[in-house]
């Protein structure tokens, strides 16, 4: 009897293992297939249809890794997933036109994706080095954005700026259903 709870540990840790490997691999297959992309884009023309091409492929790709994890048990990666997202769109920006509806879209949706994530995921979830390491990552982006008038970042700015979205005095009473009226305190 023993033995078999020996051997289903053992197992368990090879599959951790084998998750964390993985993981791993998955990132750096995304990482290689956005650059790819943008690749491809520096070679054209800025335009709307290298654009909303570049765009296209960029969302197909994070759905297609992000797509099938949930927060509760991906918490993490996914915020390694959106750092580096966030990052690769930052990198394209300067062949991407403003003209294309998606380039302003990918954008917001990615920001609000990322910031729902933060919602969702339990304040001690995440490791504090991960948090400054996301944070640098959100305000590199954010500095290059802000060059072509994207604001999308900022609120992502200041919750890993301030910690989390569980730091923040407002939002942690907004979403704990407490009054955020100073007089009610």
């Amino acid at each position: 009897m023993a033995e078999s709870n020996v051997e289903a540990e053992h197992d368990w840790g090879d599959w951790a293992l084998d998750a964390a490997e993985d993981t791993v691999i998955a990132m750096e297959t995304l990482l290689a297939t956005l650059r790819a992309f943008e690749d491809v884009l520096r070679q054209q023309d800025i335009s709307v249809a290298s654009s909303t091409e570049y765009c296209d492929n960029f969302c197909q790709a994070l759905m297609h890794y992000a797509g099938s994890r949930n927060s509760i048990e991906h918490g993490l990666p996914l915020l390694e997933v959106y750092c580096l997202s966030i990052n690769c769109f930052a990198a394209a920006r300067s062949h991407l036109t403003a003209e294309s509806d998606r380039v302003g879209l990918v954008l917001k949706r990615l920001a609000l994706s990322c910031f729902e994530l933060l919602l969702s995921v339990p304040e001690n979830e995440i490791p504090y080095e991960a948090w400054l390491q996301f944070h640098h990552s959100v305000q590199i982006a954010h500095d290059t954005l802000i060059q072509y008038g994207s604001t999308d970042l900022q609120a992502l700015l200041q919750i890993t700026g301030e910690g989390g979205a569980w730091s923040n005095p407002i939002l942690n009473a907004l979403l704990t259903g407490q009054s955020t009226r100073p007089e009610d305190g």
